[in-house]
């Protein structure tokens, strides 16, 4: 069995999702996360005040001193929970266990941006999400994990925002310990 023993997290977050992940993975006593970010949000100063957490801005992750920070941070793993801009395979390849995307749609049928938004309107009783191991393609790489849930008559965007996030927590807090055994399936 390959365990990995260091098990540093870069999380790439804008919201709501990476904040819920972020909040999940702490509780759950992960402690060497590191946050990229390209927005201030100010949710981040709770946790960089009473975690130590280290949180940096990021305009553009494709910028060769955005790839030697992070190569300085020696990353096990990257996980990408709603940052919406597209990485180089030379960033997505860095951590030694790659990068996870938390895309709102089940790939391939959506692929792409709004996912969720477009499982509703195109009339989806029930909504997906997938865990991706990222590659140079969009939303084309691997998939880890899809999950489902039932989209309820008085659901609009905000409330499928908020299910899929807590199922994307708890689907990576499962994934994590098999992940870091070096066996992803």
């Amino acid at each position: 069995i390959n365990i990995i023993d260091t098990k540093k997290i870069i999380i790439y977050l804008n919201g709501k999702r990476g904040i819920l992940l972020l909040e999940q993975l702490l509780q759950s006593n992960y402690k060497d996360i590191i946050v990229f970010t390209y927005k201030r949000l100010i949710e981040l100063n709770y946790y960089k005040k009473n975690f130590g957490l280290r949180v940096f801005e990021v305009t553009n992750v494709n910028t060769i001193s955005h790839y030697k920070k992070v190569k300085n941070l020696n990353p096990t793993l990257s996980i990408v929970a709603g940052f919406s801009k597209i990485f180089g395979e030379k960033l997505i390849n860095l951590p030694r266990l790659g990068t996870l995307n938390l895309h709102g749609g089940p790939v391939p049928k959506y692929r792409g941006g709004s996912p969720l938004n477009w499982q509703i309107i195109k009339g989806e009783k029930k909504i997906g999400i997938s865990i991706i191991k990222m590659n140079e393609l969009i939303d084309g790489g691997e998939i880890i994990k899809i999950k489902y849930f039932k989209l309820e008559n008085n659901d609009d965007i905000s409330k499928v925002h908020h299910k899929a996030n807590k199922l994307f927590s708890s689907m990576v807090l499962k994934l994590l310990p098999v992940i870091f055994k070096g066996h992803i399936k």
